[in-house]
């Protein structure tokens, strides 16, 4: 029987898949399958949810069959790829069932030591109430004869997600700095600062709707403040139901903020703080289909005060397969740029712009990434082995 697992190799360890389950034949392309495994995952409060999809193809056209599973935040990648394995063994019975093959098949249960009945797992109460924390710190350190650089950046994270509500908190700073010795005489030195402060409280309203809010604390010596206070109200209308965001979304999400400024320096408008208003709309298309994938997100905000102070932005990843064995990427974002309130109004030397110290007043951003591969010869994909790998 012929499998083509459609899983992005960040999500899936295939090596160790065909390893793991070898009764069946590995192919490149979904079109020579009899069965493609659609595997996709989406964050949770505690981890990542794991979703399998299983598409007949040939004789099993119609026999289609889907698998959902979660794993712990705590999880290590061997752990992950273990449970991705046995859930992606069971699926395939279901079609192995039919082939000679399912005669050299055997099945155990192993019961963990101290199994938990039924009516016990109902009654376990959960101490922590749904709550998820988090807490990472991170230093970096290289450097060469006549340069070198340093960083240390940590963040402190709380989120709690029910069916009801989803809550998210977190806080980051990073501190960073850069020498380089131009010449005897000379060394320029570069030094960022940031932090940030986030907040996210969201209502589930039915299978379509949601309501709720963002708030922002933040500082930053890149863009020029010294403090950033934002409180934003929001609510978002899904096309489709909650329930199906593993495979598509069509979500409009409108947000008002408040927002209070307080500059490092003085900006080109001559202000040192203020308090604005604005408001924003976007549409975000997810789409995940056996044919591939498709990530797409319009937005658009204006300030009250002068709606000429505003942002369009586009961004958008495609990769999807066109024809047996050539696959198509592409992925980009442009933007229209006229909302930089925060730009200083002091002239920057040559070191500061090429050093990147402080963001630089601009009409339009743009980024376009695009590439195919188109693969041929064998169809099948059996064989490990890791000599000489890497």
């Amino acid at each position: 029987m012929r499998v083509f697992l459609d899983c992005p190799g960040y999500l899936c360890d295939q090596d160790y898949l065909r390893e793991q389950i070898p009764f069946v034949d590995y192919v490149r392309d979904r079109q020579v399958a009899d069965v493609q495994v659609l595997v996709t995952t989406q964050g949770t409060g505690g981890g990542r949810a794991y979703t399998l999809e299983f598409i007949g193809r040939g004789d099993f056209e119609g026999v289609d069959n889907t698998l959902e599973y979660g794993v712990s935040q705590t999880a290590t990648e061997d752990e992950e790829r273990e449970r991705l394995a046995r859930v992606l063994k069971g699926g395939l019975v279901r079609y192995v069932s039919q082939r000679p093959q399912f005669e050299h098949l055997r099945f155990a249960y192993e019961a963990p030591e101290g199994e938990a009945t039924a009516e016990e797992r109902q009654a376990r109460d959960d101490p922590w109430d749904y709550w998820i924390f988090e807490v990472g710190l991170e230093g970096q350190l290289d450097g060469e004869q006549r340069s070198s650089s340093s960083s240390v950046e940590g963040e402190l994270s709380a989120n709690r997600t029910t069916q009801q509500w989803k809550l998210d908190f977190e806080l980051d700073g990073k501190y960073s700095s850069e020498r380089f010795e131009v010449n005897d005489s000379t060394t320029v030195t570069d030094i960022q600062r940031s932090y940030d402060l986030d907040a996210l409280a969201v209502r589930s309203l039915g299978s379509h709707w949601s309501a709720g809010g963002r708030g922002e604390v933040s500082s930053s010596t890149f863009f020029n403040r010294d403090l950033l206070v934002r409180l934003a109200p929001a609510v978002e209308y899904n096309v489709f139901r909650y329930e199906e965001a593993n495979r598509r979304q069509l979500r409009l999400l409108y947000d008002v903020g408040a927002n209070y400024f307080n500059y490092r320096d003085t900006t080109i408008f001559n202000q040192t703080d203020e308090t604005r208003f604005d408001q924003s709309l976007s549409v975000r298309l997810d789409l995940e289909q056996p044919w591939g994938s498709v990530s797409t997100l319009l937005k658009g905000s204006h300030y009250f005060f002068d709606f000429g102070k505003n942002r369009l932005q586009l961004f958008s990843f495609i990769d999807v397969q066109l024809f047996k064995g050539f696959s198509l990427n592409v992925s980009g974002n442009v933007a229209l740029v006229q909302d930089q309130l925060y730009l200083s109004g002091e002239d920057l030397s040559d070191e500061e712009i090429l050093l990147e110290r402080q963001q630089l007043g601009t009409d339009y951003e743009y980024r376009l990434e695009i590439g195919f591969s188109y693969t041929f010869g064998s169809i099948y994909n059996n064989v490990v082995n890791p000599r000489f790998t890497g």
